[in-house]
């Protein structure tokens, strides 16, 4: 049997397998899994977000980042290095205190009262960063950027006047830093992984919550607590760290994409936190938060920390980086 097609309907089919052919993409990016426990709206996820997009542009698409944010990835902070040398992630945004256990330099970022402004925490950063590229060299992974909360206080259910207002006080806490300090007041303090967080205010196994004005923000702390205390705790590091080896079997085009997004957003993380304090106070006081602001040092700095903890602060300071930031006492 014998099929005549026109040259109308030949020349079609032709036109359609070449343009399906010119469709297919000429290669298939390379995808990289990216988690983070905070979500897209907080600075830490904002510029996750931004670094995803960079890498993308900067590699000409060879590079994917599939960005898990808000805990959806299932692992918290403490569970991040684990998954990476196992390359069940290929990124993390982790929290640095959590990884103290590994070394105390981890730490240095939530030292309580040790930095008192922003400037003086970047000082503090860069002094350390050398430090920390070390020690995660060590653990086969690179530290790519990091990114630092906005300053600590403390969100409460009722207005915190004085030192004795903490005690018995059912607080959490981001780290053992953290818990230390706070146990000096008499309150009762509790390491808790962020996601874990919003659970134990809606139950109310909690009053109150160590963590950043712009961070509560982000997760409706207005509803459970209407006082904010700007304390100036610490500014705690947030690290994003990549396996070393999966990073070695890139191309050198891709290893400089992500080297390159990683040295911006080493540098506007800073910016967005002096960007964002302002306008988070206003937001505050729009949702009917009141807000306290010690003085410049806190009351209850001293009292808090304790003449042995200050002084193993200073220690750490120093070996991190040769000296401590001036007006640190």
């Amino acid at each position: 049997m014998t099929y005549r097609f026109s040259a109308r309907i030949t020349v079609s089919l032709a036109a359609l397998m070449l343009g399906s052919l010119i469709s297919l993409p000429a290669y298939s990016a390379t995808q990289l899994i990216f988690t983070s426990e905070y979500g897209d709206t907080t600075l830490i996820g904002q510029r996750s977000r931004h670094f995803a997009e960079r890498v993308q542009a900067l590699s000409n698409d060879e590079l994917e980042i599939i960005l898990q944010s808000a805990g959806t990835s299932g692992l918290r902070s403490t569970d991040h290095s684990r998954a990476i040398n196992n390359d069940t992630i290929q990124i993390a945004n982790t929290l640095a205190g959590t990884l103290g256990s590994d070394d105390p330099i981890f730490m240095l970022s939530s030292l309580p009262f040790v930095t008192q402004d922003i400037a003086e925490a970047e000082q503090l950063y860069r002094m350390s960063r050398s430090a920390y590229d070390a020690l995660f060299m060590e653990n086969d992974q690179i530290l790519l950027y990091a990114a630092p909360w906005p300053a600590s206080g403390i969100w409460s259910r009722k207005a915190l006047r004085s030192p004795e207002d903490l005690q018995s006080l059912s607080i959490r806490t981001y780290d053992r830093n953290g818990q230390r300090v706070l146990l000096n007041t008499g309150s009762a303090p509790k390491v808790m992984a962020w996601n874990d967080v919003l659970p134990g205010l809606e139950n109310r196994s909690l009053d109150a919550v160590l963590t950043s004005a712009e961070a509560g923000l982000n997760v409706d702390y207005p509803a459970h607590m209407k006082y904010y205390t700007a304390i100036h705790y610490a500014m705690p590091l947030n690290m994003v760290h990549m396996g070393r080896a999966r990073f070695e079997t890139l191309k050198p085009q891709q290893q400089q994409a992500i080297l390159q997004a990683a040295k911006e957003a080493d540098l506007a993380s800073w910016d967005a936190v002096r960007n964002s304090v302002i306008n988070t106070y206003t937001t505050l006081s729009e949702q009917g938060v009141t807000v306290a602001a010690p003085a410049r040092r806190a009351p209850c700095a001293e009292r808090c920390t304790g003449r042995s903890q200050r002084e193993r602060h200073y220690q750490l300071a120093t070996q991190s980086g040769g000296h401590r930031p001036q007006n640190t006492r």
